[in-house]
């Protein structure tokens, strides 16, 4: 399951964001709003990012499915690029981070990551971090494809 734990370095991301919850899940309007953005850019192929921003203590019990977090659709910050107005900026902080490699679509990824927080992170002596959650959806991501990858990054100490 697990491919790396991994320092990842203060990074500055640029995109879209909007308030959601698992209940209530608004991921699929924000990469509408996205996407056309994003593929209007005069720019060579970049990694995709999934962020999620959870509020401190989300994940403590009982977990809420209706607890708002934010979700962000995001790129690397380039300085030559002209970005569209309404994108906003998020930056990572540095810090440890557990890297999984997920293949697979949509459908099976709820389980993929109720295993990760339920399984192996309490077994393996960490606990999730209060830092920005994402996925880097490269090349070989291609959207609802059974057989698409993706790294997940979870903030970890």
């Amino acid at each position: 399951m697990i491919t790396a734990i991994e320092n990842y370095p203060r990074t500055t991301l640029v995109g879209l964001q909007v308030n959601t919850s698992f209940a209530m899940n608004h991921t699929v309007g924000l990469w509408k709003r996205f996407m056309p953005m994003f593929m209007g850019l005069q720019s060579p192929k970049t990694e995709l990012y999934s962020i999620d921003v959870y509020p401190t203590g989300f994940f403590n019990d009982p977990f809420d499915p209706a607890r708002e977090f934010v979700k962000w659709a995001a790129i690397s910050f380039d300085s030559n690029l002209a970005l569209p107005e309404e994108w906003e900026t998020l930056i990572i902080p540095e810090g440890k981070y557990a890297v999984f490699h997920y293949v697979g679509n949509q459908l099976t990824a709820p389980e993929y990551y109720r295993n990760i927080y339920t399984k192996w992170i309490p077994e393996a002596g960490y606990v999730v971090d209060e830092r920005p959650h994402f996925a880097v959806m490269g090349e070989k991501y291609k959207n609802g494809d059974p057989q698409s990858e993706e790294d997940i990054w979870i903030p970890i100490r």
